[in-house]
C-alpha cells in the first residue's frame, strides 16, 4: 500500500491516528552487534528492536501513538510486542532479540511483519517466584523493577 513516498501498508492518512504495518527481513541483535562493533548482551536481554532511519521518517509522517510499540509477527501466527531501541538498522532489515525469533519460530533472514500497537496500560501486576530462592536476594522488588525496565510491553 501506499502512495510512492511512504512504503508499505499504511492504515489511515497523514495526520490521523495511522496504524503503521511493513515487514522486514529480521536478524538477530548478533549481527547489528558485529558490524556496528556493539556488546551484545545487553540487547538481548530486553524486548527492544532496532528498525531503519527511513521508519522513523515514516512514523514521523502519520500520528502513530507514542510510546512506540509493535506488534511483530511471523508466518506461525505467533505474536510478540515490543518497542524499539534506535532507528539504524541496515535498510529493509530489523534487528530483533534472540528471544523474539525463538517465540516467533523465526531464523535469521526470515520476513517479519512489524506493525504499530496501541495497548492499555497495566493497572496492577501480581508476581509469585518460581522458586523461594528469590526471596534470598537482599531486594527481589529493586531487582525485578531493574529488569522490568528493558521490557515496553
Amino acid at each position: 500500500g501506499g502512495d510512492g513516498r511512504f512504503p508499505g501498508n499504511w492504515m489511515g492518512m497523514p495526520g490521523m491516528n495511522s496504524v503503521f504495518e511493513k515487514t522486514y527481513r529480521c536478524y538477530t541483535m548478533t549481527f547489528f552487534c558485529v558490524a556496528n562493533s556493539r556488546e551484545q548482551a545487553p540487547l538481548d536481554s530486553g524486548d527492544k528492536i532496532i528498525l531503519p532511519h527511513s521508519t522513523l521518517d515514516l512514523l514521523n509522517h502519520f500520528k502513530v501513538k507514542y510510546p512506540l510499540i509493535f506488534e511483530l509477527s511471523g508466518p506461525s501466527g505467533k505474536k510478540v510486542h515490543c518497542g524499539v531501541l534506535e532507528f539504524n538498522a541496515d535498510e529493509g532489515l530489523a534487528n530483533v532479540p534472540y528471544w523474539v525469533l525463538q517465540n516467533l519460530q523465526l531464523e535469521d533472514g526470515s520476513f517479519l511483519k512489524v506493525k504499530s500497537a496501541n495497548l492499555p496500560s497495566g493497572k496492577y501486576v501480581k508476581f509469585r517466584p518460581q522458586k523461594s530462592d528469590f526471596l534470598d536476594i537482599s531486594n527481589p522488588k529493586a531487582v525485578l523493577e531493574n529488569s522490568l525496565r528493558k521490557f515496553s510491553a
